[in-house]
């Protein structure tokens, strides 16, 4: 089975996917922690269905060159859910 694999951007969210040739069988979102990226997860493809359907996006915050965050840089400690809302 073949499969298309790429990096996008798309509404200011970029992203990589996995799109199988047929009919996925599982769609995948696969999120990364704080300080990474949309390819931290992608290690992680092979142990998954070879016709699942997987997306990898980018945290929204920039912290540095290939580190990214999906709460604002200026939250200190622990996130709190308030901390997601934008």
């Amino acid at each position: 089975m073949k499969t298309l694999q790429r990096i996008g951007k798309q509404s200011g969210l970029t992203y990589q996917i996995r799109i199988p040739e047929g009919r996925p069988s599982v769609s995948v979102l696969m999120l990364h922690g704080l300080g990474g990226s949309e390819l931290s997860m992608w290690d992680l493809d092979s142990a998954l269905p070879e016709d699942a359907f997987i997306v990898s996006p980018r945290g929204l915050f920039y912290l540095a060159p290939d580190n990214h965050s999906w709460v604002k840089p200026t939250i200190k400690g622990w996130p709190t859910m308030d901390g997601f809302e934008p």
